[in-house]
């Protein structure tokens, strides 16, 4: 999976954490449409904002520079896709915040995860101690 380059908002919500709020109410569309044009984005943001057309073009053209979405010309419109599903985009940022972390600050980020996880989350809890059982049997074959 190809990746991209983000920011990290703490205090953002969701998709706003690693991109505009702007940016992640499109993303959003197009996860639930499949394929869209501008104009279609501009309908559906209709009830909600009066974005201009201009607008949210120059927001989707920043999407697929930043690589999250691929456009295609069907006559005179731009039609735009998704570059990765949701979920692979979540994995994505997982992965490149959590790899820079561990990469940085090993001790200090596994003892947050386990000081943060409740007492009540059993789940949680074992779910953590079979994946280290898991990759301890790795390392000794």
């Amino acid at each position: 999976m190809e990746s991209f380059k983000f920011r990290f908002n703490p205090g953002g919500h969701g998709l706003g954490k690693v991109l505009g709020r702007r940016e992640a109410e499109i993303m959003d569309i197009v996860w639930e449409s499949g394929s869209v044009t501008v104009a279609q984005v501009c309908d559906h943001l209709r009830g909600t904002d009066k974005l201009a057309y201009t607008t949210i073009m120059t927001i989707m053209a920043r999407l697929e520079k930043k690589g999250l979405l691929r456009r295609t010309t069907d006559g005179k419109a731009h039609v735009y896709r998704a570059a990765f599903t949701k979920e692979e985009f979540g994995a994505s940022i997982v992965s490149g915040l959590l790899g820079g972390i561990l990469a940085d600050f090993t001790r200090p980020a596994l003892s947050y995860f386990i000081k943060n996880l409740s007492a009540e989350d059993r789940k949680a809890l074992d779910e953590l101690d079979r994946l280290i059982r898991e990759r301890k049997a790795i390392r000794e074959e």
